[in-house]
């Protein structure tokens, strides 16, 4: 497989060389990112636009997303200059793909001229669909098999053993080399008060609130419904507002959750799940981009619990108030999470 790939690298490279690429303008005046993930990758995406916009005050930025989460941009991207291309897919495994959608795409978005494209996706139908833009200048991962298709891109050694939010800034540092690595990623800005959020979503403002989060991308990341269900309980015998929180999709699963602990399904606009994760106090949830966001805002206490198919050291949560949880090793019970939620 190794041979294959360097032999594809190695022809996309001279092919490269042959056509001749133009050198990437001091200030280019229009630029791509494309953050085609699942929704911690692309909030852990959103910290390198004030980078991009510092180092390049003149530029028009767009932003091309595979699904709508254009509110964790909000007041940093113009509305409307965020694309969104279901076509660039993150994971074949789970999501349907197609090579003509995904080159129709690429020629409806062509005339924007791109002169600088940022790809912090970093897969072989991201690489693709960079390229097929035809910008004068393109950055990217190392990648797989087309990751020679970029005009600049990170070796994989250098972000290796990285945390994952990390690796996407060594991206920008290569159109950016004078930028440092963040220590932590800072909290979207908010389109709502945490008043106005809990209005909306029927709650008290003035109670203490737990958010809970059952749901994951796939289910070998998730603790177990049964167990978030005697959890909710638990914290609401404690007084707390509970919120099963998740997409509308999740939503069927997370009333079942509620209706046997006593606690509010709710799943709605991600700008009002960020302001009640604002003025939340506790965050309880598997290892998925909610937790994320959560713990950016370095206020409530955030608890995620891993089972073995991901690694807390590259995906844990970084934050102040952050307790890990790995149920690979040994079942975590609900008075262990309990324990870290008092653990102050």
């Amino acid at each position: 497989m190794k041979t294959v790939r360097t032999i594809i690298n190695t022809v996309l490279t001279c092919t490269g060389r042959l056509t001749g690429r133009k050198a990437m303008p001091e200030q280019p005046r229009r630029i791509g990112v494309i953050a085609c993930h699942w929704l911690g990758d692309t909030f852990w995406a959103s910290q390198t636009i004030p980078y991009l916009k510092q180092r390049f005050p003149g530029a028009e930025i767009h932003l091309f997303l595979r699904r709508n989460f254009s509110d964790l941009f909000y007041n940093m991207v113009v509305p409307g200059n965020i694309h969104l291309i279901p076509e660039v897919i993150s994971d074949r495994k789970r999501e349907k793909f197609s090579w003509l959608k995904l080159i129709a795409a690429a020629r409806k978005y062509r005339p924007l001229h791109l002169e600088l494209v940022i790809d912090l996706t970093g897969n072989r139908y991201s690489a693709l669909f960079t390229k097929l833009l035809k910008p004068d200048c393109s950055a990217g991962f190392e990648g797989d098999e087309l990751g020679a298709l970029y005009s600049l891109r990170v070796d994989r050694s250098e972000y290796a053993d990285l945390h994952l939010w990390q690796r996407l800034f060594k991206v920008v540092s290569t159109v950016i080399p004078e930028m440092a690595m963040p220590e932590c990623p800072v909290p979207p800005s908010l389109k709502y008060s945490f008043e106005q959020a809990c209005g909306c979503s029927g709650l008290d403002s003035s109670l203490p609130l737990a958010v809970v989060a059952p749901c994951a991308g796939w289910a070998e990341k998730e603790w177990g419904d049964d167990n978030f269900a005697a959890l909710a309980a638990r914290l609401k015998a404690e007084g707390y507002q509970a919120l099963i929180s998740g997409t509308e999709k999740e939503l069927p699963r997370n009333i079942k959750i509620a209706e046997k602990s006593g606690a509010t399904a709710w799943c709605g606009e991600l700008g009002v799940l960020c302001a009640l994760l604002s003025g939340a106090q506790l965050f309880i949830g598997n290892d998925s981009g909610v937790g994320h966001i959560a713990a950016s805002f370095n206020r409530g206490k955030i608890v995620t619990i891993f089972t073995g198919s991901t690694l807390p050291e590259k995906l844990a949560p970084p934050g102040v108030n952050v307790s890990v949880l790995d149920s690979s090793r040994n079942t975590v019970t609900v008075d262990e999470v309990l324990s870290c939620c008092w653990n102050k």
